[in-house]
């Protein structure tokens, strides 16, 4: 089984010094955190290219700010710059499997009509990395990659779950919940928490809950049963969410 870990905010125009700083915070955590995010390479055609640095560890704010330059987001019809697309840019760890795995971040944005169009992950979480994969240090990973960003929410997540995420019109309900599951303090102020669910009210006012200590796991009809128990306690958060922007984006 694999999972991936993702944050989420709303719409938020940073310049790419900005976001630069940002990454530069999450990439010192990270390092700090588990080896295998400590080193990290360009995404690339050629397996030459592929193993080149992504950039300088320790970070460097300068040589970020101009990757985040030449990130730059284009409109795909008319190939013109447009800020509110913000900064795409995407690196790899360098590792075999089962350690392989990719960061993608699409930041800086401010489209109209999009919630939550800001988001870091990362990707490639496969169970058989048992020293990366874990319930301790993927906490350690999510609070600091929400902490870098200012996150409205996050989650380690796998596809495998097919419990409630949409509404009836198929939109999906968000902010939703995972394996592991992050609410900043907007979100956490209205979440009732769940029975039988671990779950910590953090120092800046957000929620941390956890569904199993060990990987989760869609065959275990108690790990289901909880996060489907999550899914329930935001039910309120995802409807005050879906009135906002109906609100603001009337169709």
């Amino acid at each position: 089984m694999s999972y991936r870990l993702g944050v989420r905010w709303g719409p938020r125009p940073e310049t790419a010094r900005a976001c630069a700083s940002r990454f530069a915070q999450m990439l010192a955590t990270l390092a700090a955190t588990h080896p295998d995010l400590a080193d990290w390479r360009r995404k690339a055609d050629t397996k030459a290219a592929a193993y080149k640095p992504f950039c300088t560890i320790p970070p460097r704010l300068d040589e970020l700010e101009a990757i985040f330059y030449q990130a730059r987001r284009f409109t795909s019809a008319s190939h013109e710059l447009d800020p509110e697309l913000g900064f795409a840019t995407a690196a790899w760890n360098g590792r075999d499997e089962p350690r392989s795995l990719s960061l993608s971040l699409n930041v800086g944005e401010y489209p109209p009509g999009r919630l939550y169009p800001n988001v870091v992950e990362l990707t490639g979480l496969r169970e058989t990395n048992a020293q990366l994969v874990n319930a301790v240090v993927l906490r350690r990973i999510l609070l600091a990659m929400a902490e870098s960003w200012q996150a409205d929410w996050g989650v380690v997540e796998t596809w495998a779950y097919k419990g409630l995420t949409e509404d009836a019109n198929q939109k999906p309900l968000v902010p939703y919940g995972g394996w592991l599951t992050y609410l900043s303090r907007k979100f956490a102020e209205n979440v009732t928490l769940p029975p039988d669910v671990h779950a910590d009210r953090l120092s800046d006012g957000g929620l941390f809950m956890s569904v199993s200590d060990e990987p989760f796991d869609i065959a275990n009809p108690i790990h289901v049963a909880k996060l489907d128990a999550v899914q329930k306690a935001l039910a309120p958060v995802q409807r005050s969410t879906s009135e906002a922007f109906r609100a603001a984006y009337p169709s």
